[in-house]
């Protein structure tokens, strides 16, 4: 670094679910050069596809290009189990498996085990 020059101070990241950046969800400045990864504050919604980009800043409010932008697609959201009960007792032997449906999701696969665990499978059905 030449004499005088400003040191660096931080990183700005940014996170949008548009690839043109025009509405982030995330716009945030991560202090010090040793903190390059951060966590958002508040889940990301679920299912969608990112995009995400970071620059460097100075001291002296001098900043870098943003880096090239990358994506990524969160995570769809778990279904929520309604029956039969956890720990319930039937005497069925063709029960009904029920559970919502998460937004995004176009299709399911159900385990059924003896144990909890699942390591052993008395089927599975897509």
């Amino acid at each position: 670094m030449p004499v005088g020059a400003p040191a660096f101070d931080h990183y700005r990241i940014q996170v949008d679910d548009n690839a043109d950046f025009s509405s982030p969800v995330i716009d945030q400045n991560v202090a010090g050069i040793t903190n390059s990864s951060t966590t958002p504050a508040a889940p990301l919604a679920a299912n969608t596809k990112f995009y995400w980009r970071v620059s460097a800043y100075n001291g002296s409010g001098q900043y870098s290009s943003w880096s090239l932008s990358r994506s990524f697609r969160s995570a769809i959201a778990p279904p929520t189990l309604s029956s039969p009960g956890n720990g319930t007792s039937t005497a069925n032997k063709k029960p009904v498996f029920d559970w919502n449906d998460p937004t995004g999701a176009t299709g399911y696969t159900l385990q059924i085990s003896k144990n909890n665990t699942f390591t052993s499978l008395v089927g599975t059905y897509n």
